[in-house]
This record gives structure tokens, C-alpha cells and sequence, in this order.
């Protein structure tokens, strides 16, 4: 844009040049009229990160020209990150290259402990399944990136889970045999994770919201919870009355 010289610089330079503007040194204000106006060239337009012709490519882009600036490893562009200037240079990777996702390496497995097979993919524990949110912490992910179960490319099953999960009493659907159960009048909680990659009795917990797979009855539960006090309570019924 414009800038303008200001008054100020306009006095300094007087106080330093006696010649400035043809006046001389007993000068000490130069008037409005002897201020200059200079424009500034205009910077080029930035571009983002995934222009097609001045951006970033992934480093598996064999079709792009080596000029281009490539991302590390398993790397993607992003697609709203800016570059500094109309053309990507290689200082502007910290913004445009991120980190990949666990599913461009991770995958399901089926044994006891993490696996990087021959062909660079990581498995997790069987039980487990790959984060569909989380991204590995580098260029390239490797079995660091599986984490605890918890917090990582690899995660534990769900309390609910079909297979590894916790089951309500009285419901056995095929193939459960083995799975544990929650006691009668007990729920599944199904925002939970197991603390390993396949459910077990210590992930049972108190009934406590917050403490395990299996939480107590809610008050208004139709089986086991309460009703008001004018409800007839069938000769079987396991509710109690407010």
C-alpha cells in the first residue's frame, strides 16, 4: 500500500542535513507541504499450500515436477494452509505438510502385540481398531504411534463392543459365549473403552458412572428402578416405590 513520510521523519531528516529540502539548519519544522508520498511495489498474491502448480505435492507424487516442493513421508497437503509468498518454498512445510493419519499406516491385526509387517503397515492388537481422528506424531508413523489403547493410532474396544465387549444380563446373542456380562439390572456403558484390547472382569467396575463397563440401574428403570407411589406394582415386579 501507500506510506507516507511523517512529520517527524520529515524534522529528523532536517535536523541532520542542513541542505534538506533547500532550507537551512534554523529550520527545525518543515511544513505539510514537503511531505512525500511513496507507494510500495504490491506483494504477488499468496497461494495456498495445494496449488496444483506453485504448491506442495506429497512425496509420493511421481507426476509433478521436481521443482515443486515435496512433503516427508507419509505427509498430505493441506488444503487451506497458505504459503508466504505466489510460489511454495521448501521453508513453508511447517504450515503446508501434516501429519498423516493413522489409517495411512495402521490396520487391524490379529495377534497379542503391535506389528510393523514387511510391507511398513503397523498392526494393531487384535480387538483393537484404528483411530479414524488421531494422526501419527511425525513424518512418517511408526509402532510409537499405537499408544496405550487409549490415546493413539490403536484403540480398545468399546465396553459395548459386539465382540470384545461387555454383555447385559439375559442377552446372549450368537457367538457370545465367553464375552462377560454385566450383573442383573445393570447397564453397558457405551461411551467407555476397555483398559486392554479385549474386555475383562477388572473393567466391571463399581456400577458409578464413570468407573466402568457396567453401571447401575437408572431410577426410572422399567424393571428395576422406582415408580410413584400411586402406580399398582404387578405381583412380580422388582421396582420400588418413591
Amino acid at each position: 500500500g501507500s506510506e507516507e513520510v511523517t512529520r517527524a521523519q520529515c524534522e529528523l531528516a532536517c535536523s541532520l542535513d542542513a541542505k534538506c529540502f533547500g532550507f537551512s539548519m534554523e529550520y527545525t519544522t518543515c511544513a505539510a507541504a514537503d511531505t512525500t508520498t511513496t507507494t510500495a511495489a504490491p506483494l504477488p498474491p499468496a497461494v495456498q499450500c495445494n496449488d496444483a502448480a506453485a504448491g506442495f505435492v506429497p512425496s509420493s507424487d511421481t507426476a509433478s515436477p521436481e521443482t515443486m516442493p515435496r512433503c516427508a513421508g507419509d505427509q498430505t497437503v493441506s488444503d487451506t494452509a497458505m504459503c508466504m509468498g505466489a510460489q511454495c518454498e521448501a521453508g513453508d512445510a511447517a504450515a503446508c505438510c501434516v501429519s498423516p493419519m493413522c489409517a495411512s499406516r495402521f490396520k487391524t491385526g490379529v495377534g497379542a502385540e503391535y506389528v510393523m509387517t514387511t510391507s511398513l503397515q503397523i498392526e494393531c492388537k487384535e480387538g483393537q481398531t484404528v483411530s479414524t481422528t488421531h494422526s501419527c506424531a511425525v513424518a512418517t508413523c511408526t509402532l510409537d504411534d499405537a499408544g496405550d489403547g487409549l490415546n493413539g493410532c490403536c484403540q480398545n474396544p468399546m465396553c459395548d463392543d459386539s465382540i470384545m465387549g461387555y454383555l447385559e444380563d439375559g442377552i446372549n446373542p450368537p457367538n457370545s459365549d465367553g464375552m462377560p456380562r454385566c450383573d442383573p439390572g445393570q447397564r453397558v456403558d457405551s461411551t467407555r473403552q476397555c483398559a486392554s484390547a479385549r474386555c475383562s472382569d477388572m473393567d466391571r467396575g463399581s456400577g458409578v458412572l464413570g468407573d466402568g463397563c457396567c453401571l447401575h440401574s437408572m431410577c426410572d428403570d422399567a424393571q428395576f428402578g422406582f415408580v410413584a407411589s400411586s402406580v399398582d406394582l404387578a405381583v412380580d415386579a422388582t421396582n420400588q416405590k418413591c
